[in-house]
């Protein structure tokens, strides 16, 4: 989904480390710590909410806060490559 995207694949990282880490990744806080622009930012989320990658949620309690999330077929996608990893494989065989 992110072609040659820097910024998407930044996006989509950061979305999957925030799920992990069961925190929300607010959207604000997204633009301001990323050192591209916020168009340029804003355009790839659109493409990848577009897509099914990734969506965005309305805080129940202050409804100007987004939080950006990750979909089911992201995190799926993400899992079988994990799953596939190589280099993950060798590293639980030193364990």
């Amino acid at each position: 989904p992110i072609k040659h995207s820097m910024v998407a694949f930044i996006v989509l990282v950061k979305c999957l480390k925030f799920h992990l880490s069961e925190r929300e990744l607010n959207l604000k806080k997204l633009y301001l710590e990323m050192q591209y622009s916020e168009i340029s930012i804003r355009k790839q989320i659109v493409i990848l909410q577009s897509s099914g990658w990734v969506t965005i949620e309305v805080s129940a309690q202050d409804r100007r806060v987004k939080f950006l999330k990750p979909t089911k077929k992201l995190l799926q996608y993400s899992n079988q490559i994990l799953r596939n990893s190589p280099s993950l494989k060798s590293y639980k065989n030193l364990n």
